[in-house]
Order: structure tokens, then sequence, then C-alpha cells
């Protein structure tokens, strides 16, 4: 009977042993991932420790009688507003910087910071006046007439990218007027970077910023940390379909 006991005991250790040390090794791999994954995170948006993140949208300021409700009438608000499309990517953008993992709040801040980036990101409207930055890695989406961030990020270097009048940009390759383009620049300075993301339409916009959202790994491959400009277009209706039709460094 205690021979019996005693086997038992020792298959319910074994197996509890064979049982952690299979949890610790998938611990292990997780970790691994995550850290490779937060690593390149912070490599390609350039995140300092305790950097935050601000990505910018556009600000539109609706004058009396500007406005049209859902039935197409004029309305009497007035007051700012953002453009639905550059709103949704900026959050989509926003959300890559967030852990959907409860280590933020069980792990020390050292270890939460080394395995889930740990950055602070926020989707904020361009303020109305000049852009002041604030030592974050800037993610400006829209045109620099309806976001400064976009102006000032525009400001930081001579870029490949020159912004029309609203109904054109020019690129090494010439003129663009096309609605379902749109661009994104990388802009280093001062150890961080920037980015602008625009087109000549809200959907040019946000297909410039869903690719950067979408497709970030693939330029860390190609770029790495080297200024770049991307030129992408969709067909239709569907920004998210957006595709390369011309980039380069500068």
């Amino acid at each position: 009977m205690l021979s019996d006991m005693s086997t038992f005991c020792e298959s319910l250790l074994a197996g509890l042993a064979a049982n952690a040390a299979f949890l610790v090794f998938l611990l292990a791999i997780g970790s691994a991932i995550l850290y490779w994954r937060a690593s390149h995170l912070r490599r390609f948006w350039a995140l300092l420790p305790g950097t935050p993140v601000h990505i910018c949208v556009s600000h539109l300021n609706i004058q009396t009688g500007g406005a049209r409700d859902w039935q197409g009438a004029h309305r009497t608000f007035s007051g700012g507003a953002t453009p639905l499309l550059e709103t949704e990517c900026a959050s989509r953008i926003a959300s890559l910087f967030a852990s959907h993992l409860p280590g933020r709040t069980i792990l020390p801040d050292f270890l939460s910071t080394a395995l889930l980036a740990a950055a602070e990101a926020s989707v904020v409207a361009s303020p109305p006046g000049p852009y002041s930055p604030s030592g974050a890695t800037i993610v400006a989406l829209g045109g620099p007439g309806y976001n400064s961030a976009s102006h000032y990020v525009a400001s930081l270097a001579v870029l490949p990218i020159t912004w029309g009048n609203g109904a054109s940009f020019s690129t090494p390759q010439g003129s663009c007027t096309l609605s379902n383009r749109g661009f994104i620049v990388r802009v280093n300075h001062s150890r961080r970077s920037a980015f602008w993301a625009a087109g000549l339409s809200e959907a040019g916009t946000a297909a410039a910023a869903h690719y950067l959202g979408s497709h970030w790994r693939a330029l860390a491959r190609q770029f790495g940390s080297r200024q770049f400009y991307i030129v992408v277009e969709f067909a239709g209706a569907d920004y998210t379909s957006a595709t390369p039709v011309e980039q380069g460094e500068f």
C-alpha cells in the first residue's frame, strides 16, 4: 500500500515538474518574441527611454453654416473637428505601442519596458497655432494646411516630397495630382524620428497612414533607421489596399 502511494506521489511530482518545465519553456519563447518585437518597434520608431509618441491629426476649423448634417442640410455648428479616416488610422498606429497583455500592470517597469515597448502613444488634434515639439516621436497625418505638425516635419529637412497648394505634391519623379495616392516621409532629427503621412484627399492620407501602421516591419527591413520616402496608390474605394509606386532614401 505504501509502495503504491509512493509511486503515485513520484508520478504526480514528475508530472508537475514536466508541466512546470514546459510552462517555463513557453514563457521563455514568449518573452523572446515580445523582446524581439519591442526592440524592432523601438528601433524603427526611434523610441528612447520614456519617449512618448504623438500622433497628430488634422484640425479643421468649422465655421457657422459650413457643416452639414446626415441629410445634407447646413447646420449652425461651429468649432473644431478631425477627419474620420485620419482619426481611425491614427488609433491603429497608436495600438502598435499599447500592450494587450497584463504585463504592463503585473511586470516590474524595467521588464515591461524591455518586453512590451511601453511607449505612451496619444492621438491628438493639431494645435491651432504653430506646432511646438516636446521631445516626442511625431507622426503627423494630413497636409500642412490643416496640420501644423505636418508643417513642422516638412521644415526639418529638405524633403524629396514638396507639398503644393493642396491640389498637388511633387516627388523626384514629378508632380502628382491623384487623389488615390499618398506618401510617407521619415525624417531623423535630434536622435529622434518624425513621420509624415499625407495625401490629396482624406482617403489618400488614410492610405498612407494605414500603410505606415500595417507595413512598418517591412519598411524597417528595407530602410532600417535611415530617412526615406514612399508613395502609395490604391484602386477603387479601398484605401487599405495601397501599394508602393515610388520610394527612395534621402
